[in-house]
């Protein structure tokens, strides 16, 4: 697993470990921890020492994530408003 600041392009933290596709990554609350999942069947834990309070770590999130829109058809099924036109692409 790779973490990358989408600004700069720049490689933050290289999590070596998982030997197919990550799945999903979520920050633990208290910011030290990034837990992912893999199509490996593995649950893992990572330790971030370089973050060192949950606001620098939620200011680090909200300024390089990346979250695609959803499909209609994602739109319809999680029933997340406003939903497309059945019409719609």
């Amino acid at each position: 697993m790779i973490l990358w600041d989408f600004s700069t392009g720049e490689e933050l933290y290289r999590l070596p470990a998982h030997t197919q596709p990550v799945l999903s990554a979520q920050f633990s609350p208290d910011s030290k921890y990034v837990y992912s999942i893999s199509t490996d069947g593995l649950l893992m834990q990572w330790k971030i020492p370089t973050f060192k309070t949950m606001p620098e770590t939620l200011d680090w999130i909200n300024t390089n994530r990346y979250v695609r829109p959803l499909t209609c058809d994602e739109r319809l099924h999680y029933r997340v408003e406003p939903l497309c036109d059945q019409e719609s692409p």
